[in-house]
């Protein structure tokens, strides 16, 4: 059963309340692992007495954690069936009086509803103007730092949608503060809206957070991943959601090079194919099915509350992308839990692995030699997971971007 604060306590304020839009572990498919690190980072932050997560009502593809971090309530208030619920959140805002209000938002993850997706990225506005609450957006890419093409979005109605949101992009960046998730992202937001409220917060290993809550892990100083182990030889994961933005067939056919080689090892693949892109599911099984001497296990989708004891199973993990649609999460849960992660010649990749010594960063036509490279230096199956270590991390992460959200509003309510 959930732990909810009392009523009473919602009465009597001794810190902040805050409400996070957006999915969460069990509600909606849609960046939940990012919506679960929030209450597990609000429940840890002493200025929070409340977070409320507003989520969809559908169940998405996981289970709903048991219990919720202390001070968090999960209020399940639209579905996205149903477009028009979506303006429940303006009505339910102005009621409870919020101190902040955080929105996640993935502009270029078009996907196939067009009343849901534009309410979706209309909501900080309509809050902003209808409610006396501090509006702050996590914008994870933007049709001005991604190529929509590229991650898929190939039709003539998504050039339509990608030419409104750069308008769009203008009127949130003035109504809320907007927050992006990488450096490189941040620059171009400023030069292109130049009089916007953009702002950057590092999501450094939030991905990973929701994983370890789900599994049990937040207590733990660290862990050793021996006893995770999926087999004696080097391990190497293919995870995610797979679609035209990750070339599958290249990274199998690098790992069968490999084994050509004589070198032994073990391959997992593991996710499904991007509800996205229902079309991709033919050449996924296509590709499966000409590989499948290289794939030694195949897992399907893997739900949260089990992907954590993968990913400290396996040792190395490959991200074959065609194109990055913003910041890697499996690059991040991956390195939270110790593993070696080889990640293709993009800026984002390239920032992300500067705080990272266990991302390498490499052109296409070197992956085959690094891999290599990683699997003969390859001696000991045993590593140390610092779970404390990567929790205080994020924990601090998220701080900066509550005292900058809560500065940057009063700064701008001052100023009207």
């Amino acid at each position: 059963m959930s732990t909810r604060p009392g009523p009473e306590s919602h009465r009597m304020r001794h810190g902040l309340h805050i409400a996070y839009v957006g999915d969460f572990v069990g509600h909606g498919t849609n960046l939940p692992q990012l919506g679960t690190a929030i209450a597990v980072l609000s429940a840890r932050n002493p200025k929070v007495e409340i977070l409320e997560v507003m989520c969809p009502t559908d169940t998405g593809l996981d289970e709903p954690p048991g219990v919720l971090p202390e001070r968090v309530r999960l209020t399940p208030l639209y579905d996205l069936s149903r477009p028009l619920s979506l303006l429940r959140v303006v009505k339910s805002i102005r009621k409870e009086k919020f101190d902040l209000v955080i929105f996640s938002l993935y502009p270029t993850a078009f996907g196939r509803g067009n009343v849901a997706n534009l309410l979706g990225l209309l909501n900080p506005i309509l809050v902003s103007l209808f409610s006396n609450a501090r509006v702050s957006t996590i914008y994870h890419n933007s049709v001005r730092t991604n190529d929509y093409r590229k991650l898929g979005y190939t039709r003539p109605v998504d050039y339509l949608r990608a030419r409104f949101i750069r308008g769009l992009e203008r009127a949130l960046s003035y109504r809320s503060r907007m927050f992006l998730t990488l450096d490189s992202y941040e620059t171009t937001m400023r030069r292109a809206i130049a009089k916007g409220n953009v702002d950057r917060i590092d999501i450094e290993f939030m991905d990973a957070i929701a994983g370890a809550f789900t599994r049990g892990l937040l207590g733990k100083s660290s862990i050793s991943s021996l006893p995770y182990r999926r087999s004696p030889h080097p391990t190497i994961l293919l995870h995610g959601w797979w679609g035209p933005q990750k070339d599958l067939r290249f990274a199998l056919q690098t790992l069968r090079q490999v084994r050509r080689t004589g070198r032994d090892l073990h391959v997992v693949l593991s996710g499904g194919v991007s509800r996205k892109f229902p079309w991709y599911q033919t050449e996924f099984d296509s590709v499966r099915s000409e590989y499948a001497d290289v794939v030694d296990e195949y897992l399907g989708y893997v739900s949260e509350a089990t992907l954590s004891d993968l990913l400290i199973g396996c040792d190395i993990l490959l991200l074959p992308y065609v194109t990055p649609g913003g910041v890697s999460g499996v690059l991040e849960s991956a390195s939270f839990y110790g593993m070696a992660v080889i990640a293709p010649d993009f800026p984002e990749f390239h920032e992300q692995a500067v705080t990272k010594s266990n991302v390498t960063v490499a052109r296409r036509e070197d992956f085959e030699r690094i891999l290599i490279e990683r699997i003969d230096r390859f001696q000991e199956l045993d590593r140390t997971i610092d779970i404390k270590g990567g929790l205080e991390k994020a924990q601090t992460h998220f701080g900066t971007f509550v005292d900058k959200s809560l500065g940057a509003a009063s700064e701008r309510g001052d100023a009207d």
